[in-house]
């Protein structure tokens, strides 16, 4: 039967009024409490995630650089891109001619020099380490003509011995480039260095004095490193060859 039919009085739906208590002022401090506490947990995991992400793309850009050092030896009689200084920045032009950007632009996705010109900059993402900054060819910002990575110095480790004014990579106006051949004259090519993340420490460890560089390890206390058999191994400490277990 249909209860709006005559003769039935609807029924009536009792409705409160009244209103409801909100939050005590101790309550929302705890929550508050409670959501501080929760972050400060958090915060350091996803830092660690961060680093952690940043060191594997570097080391993916480590890598990439080791393919265009190889193409170019392979295109210049196996000798290696230079003469460079050894703090490595990703920008570089006609003038700025004495780092790896310079020298592996074609080989990297970069602009020919000769285009770029003496006026204007041009930039290598894969010569910047991510962990040094954000990288932004449409905004470049002042990091991105500082060194991120830097070139094979002068060091003994181990099995490796590379003397004194050797400069693999060569030096402007002091020495040329070495070539591929040249490597096991100086230790395993698997472990000699050619290219790694540069920070302060390791610029005092390796007589350098780059302006401009990373004030520690950039990857949590973790560096990468590529070596002249073209692979990357990650190492903690500031011993050149000391491997991450």
């Amino acid at each position: 039967m249909n209860n709006n039919a005559i003769g039935m009085a609807p029924k009536r739906i009792a409705i409160n009024l009244r209103p409801r208590r909100g939050f005590t002022l101790i309550e929302l401090l705890v929550v508050i409490a409670i959501i501080a506490i929760l972050a400060a947990m958090l915060l350091p995991a996803l830092s660690k995630s961060k680093a952690k992400a940043q060191q594997i793309s570097c080391a993916s850009n480590l890598k990439q650089v080791g393919v265009g050092i190889l193409m170019y030896t392979q295109d210049n009689q196996e000798t290696f891109p230079g003469p460079c200084y050894t703090g490595q920045s990703a920008g570089y032009n006609l003038e700025l001619s004495t780092g790896l950007a310079y020298y592996l632009a074609s080989y990297l996705g970069g602009k020919d020099p000769q285009s770029v010109g003496l006026f204007n900059t041009n930039y290598i993402k894969v010569l910047f380490c991510p962990g040094f900054g954000q990288f932004s060819s449409a905004s470049p910002t002042a990091a991105m003509m500082m060194p991120s990575y830097f070139c094979v110095v002068p060091y003994q480790d181990g099995a490796v011995n590379v003397p004194n004014d050797t400069y693999l990579f060569g030096y402007p106006g002091f020495t040329k480039p070495a070539k591929v051949t040249d490597i096991p004259k100086y230790g395993p090519p698997t472990d000699v260095f050619a290219v790694g993340d540069c920070d302060t420490n390791i610029v005092q460890l390796a007589g350098g004095g780059w302006s401009g560089a990373a004030g520690q390890a950039v990857h949590g206390g973790v560096r990468n490193r590529l070596y002249f058999d073209w692979h990357v191994k990650s190492y903690k400490g500031n011993n050149l060859n000391t491997v991450q277990q």
